[in-house]
């Protein structure tokens, strides 16, 4: 089922890595709002099932009509939502394969991130209050402040990770404010 407050803090630590990260990604203000639907919409498919909800969020996005987005930002939107879990996009994904070069690219920068945004909220308690990401070098670096030791919020990270390595060639590390 949809879970509103999960909802709302995925796209908030969306939005948030968006911005931080914007001389690493270089996307504008038109991809920040598909981002943004996406995020709020990621687990809308719950709906139907659990089990493959990425897949029906998919398709309830597609199949919706999203006040101020155009056809073309309702695909661009589902698609992100497609992909936040599972499988990575590529050749075996018909619906990834049907859009030009550019918004590949798009997708796999923007699914990356949602991952990333997914896995701070893994247990929908809203525990990570910020997230500050900082490039350095070869590396982005993840600052959480949060509640409690967030050690499964940690986990989901380093498993939602490699899809966002891959697509920045940077390897993410994880902080707490304190610096573990």
């Amino acid at each position: 089922m949809f879970d509103e407050a999960h909802a709302s803090q995925v796209a908030r630590h969306f939005l948030a890595l968006f911005d931080q990260l914007q001389e690493l990604h270089r996307l504008g203000k038109a991809d920040r709002k598909i981002l943004q639907a996406a995020a709020w919409l990621h687990d809308i498919g719950g709906y139907i099932s659990y089990k493959r909800h990425h897949k029906h969020s998919m398709y309830l996005i597609t199949h919706s009509e999203l006040p101020g987005f155009s056809e073309a930002e309702i695909a661009l939107a589902a698609t992100v939502a497609r992909f936040h879990r599972k499988s990575e996009p590529g050749a075996g994904h018909a619906e990834f394969t049907a859009l030009k070069a550019g918004d590949q690219k798009k997708i796999q920068v923007l699914a990356a991130i949602l991952r990333l945004a997914d896995a701070l909220d893994r247990e929908h308690t809203e525990r990570v209050r910020s997230v500050r990401a900082e490039t350095k070098g070869g590396e982005v670096i993840l600052r959480l402040e949060g509640k409690g030791d967030l050690l499964l919020e940690k986990w989901a990270l380093k498993r939602k990770a490699p899809m966002f390595e891959r697509v920045f060639e940077r390897k993410v590390r994880v902080r707490n404010d304190a610096g573990d």
